[in-house]
């Protein structure tokens, strides 16, 4: 018997339970009567949940090389790369560590990118705790770190091809957007997600915990309670 916030009432011989972990973990006690069996529930208390969230952005032009799935930063030629150049270190921008050139390989379409950010960014109102100006909106703040990030792609690129900005646009206002400077106005759209705080999920993907007995816990979490009620999913 399942019965909904709303009142409705579903009956049947068996129910499969395929509710996130990040659910299970924090509701569990609230959602069934009786109660899951102790070995369930603490399996559960041990199990880990992700928090690494997305951000897509679609640019007015193309970021990606049509061979190039991402582009990364490593944290030593992070901090060295741009030391001659106007270019400042990217220690406070939650995407510093690269995009991925996520349209390209799925769609073919290379001005969309995707940035991984950490979920603790946010805080149960879904707003970022990291660096941002209260008077700010998400959408500015996202927009500026993308655009920062990027800037200094094009510059890496630049720089290997020995080719330098002014070259690839003497004139900023008659070549832009197809020069080497990107702003805010290049962005078309752009969305995020926010996984750890969205009550339907609470939490980007299941992980080990240093407390988490490896595989035995997962077989835990997956075994059926009796011979009605069963479990499936990311585990």
């Amino acid at each position: 018997r399942v019965e909904t916030e709303n009142g409705q009432i579903w009956e049947a011989d068996a129910c499969i339970v395929t509710l996130p972990l990040g659910v299970l973990k924090r509701h569990h006690t609230k959602l069934f009567d009786p109660p899951l069996d102790a070995s369930k529930q603490e399996a559960l208390q041990r199990a880990a949940v992700g928090s690494l969230n997305s951000l897509v952005v679609q640019w007015n032009r193309p970021i990606c090389d049509e061979d190039t799935s991402a582009y990364y930063f490593l944290p030593v030629q992070h901090e060295d790369a741009f030391s001659s150049s106007t270019l400042k270190p990217m220690s406070n921008n939650p995407l510093s560590h690269g995009f991925i050139c996520s349209g390209l390989f799925r769609t073919g379409d290379p001005t969309i990118t995707q940035f991984h950010f950490s979920g603790s960014l946010f805080t149960s109102t879904g707003n970022s705790t990291n660096g941002v100006d209260r008077n700010e909106d998400m959408r500015q703040y996202w927009s500026r770190h993308a655009v920062e990030v990027v800037q200094h792609v094009l510059a890496m690129k630049s720089n290997n091809n020995n080719t330098s900005s002014e070259a690839l646009c003497p004139d900023t206002n008659s070549c832009h957007p197809t020069g080497n400077i990107v702003d805010e106005s290049d962005i078309v759209d752009l969305l995020w997600s926010d996984w750890v705080h969205d009550p339907d999920i609470l939490g980007s993907y299941s992980s080990a915990a240093t407390e988490t007995n490896g595989n035995a816990d997962r077989q835990i979490l997956a075994r059926s309670s009796g011979s009605s009620l069963f479990f499936a999913g990311e585990h």
